[in-house]
């Protein structure tokens, strides 16, 4: 007579058990999959997500720049029109490109100076740099052709750090001044005429100015 099993004595496991154990499986499959994504796509991420330390920025990109332009990177403080001492009116300084013996210099202040005027601009160092540099002359639009300027640069409003350069009307010359430990620069320009005289206005430029650091 043959055996009839129970239940009990099916060796098989039930079939609600093999579902939870393929759900199982499927899962953890599915949490892998998401993390090598991630660590792909974050370009370098750890597992999890985590970001990854930045690099601190290099000297050279924390470090300032070597030059400064005048009126671009150091505008200046303060202006003097270049007019008459003692009286009101006067031409104010511009900031632009130029000519000088037909070649386009700038960026450059320049003004139109009559005979007897001055004018100067002031700008703050801060004790920030070691040297200007720049290019004098006189736009080639002067009015007067046979007139005289002198080309000052003075620290701290009273000191002299190079010497005055006197250049007629078609004359330029390079400057290169040492201005460390200096705060406070003035370039200053003086016509060598008489004033009331005739004969137009010249145009004094400050060419290319550049503090050096």
């Amino acid at each position: 007579m043959s055996e009839e099993r129970t239940a009990t004595d099916d060796p098989r496991p039930p079939l609600w058990r093999w579902q939870h154990v393929i759900a199982a499986v499927g899962a953890a499959a599915a949490v892998i999959g998401t993390f090598a994504v991630l660590a792909d796509e974050g370009g370098g991420r750890t597992v999890g997500g985590t970001p990854p330390t930045a690099a601190p920025p290099s000297a050279r990109d924390s470090a300032p720049a070597a030059e400064a332009r005048l009126g671009v990177d150091v505008p200046a403080d303060t202006t003097a029109h270049c007019r008459a001492p003692g009286t009101a009116t006067g031409s104010a300084w511009q900031f632009g490109v130029v000519r000088i013996d037909g070649r386009a210099v700038g960026p450059s202040y320049h003004c139109n100076l009559f005979a007897g005027a001055e004018g100067s601009l002031d700008f703050l160092l801060g004790r920030s740099y070691r040297e200007l540099r720049a290019t004098i002359g006189f736009a080639d639009d002067s009015g007067a052709l046979d007139h005289r300027a002198r080309f000052e640069v003075i620290a701290e409003g009273e000191l002299y750090v190079a010497e005055p350069r006197v250049l007629r009307v078609g004359q330029t010359a390079e400057l290169v001044v040492d201005v460390r430990g200096r705060s406070r620069l003035r370039l200053r320009v003086v016509e060598q005429g008489r004033s009331g005289g005739s004969g137009g206005f010249s145009k004094p430029v400050w060419a290319d100015a550049v503090l050096v650091r």
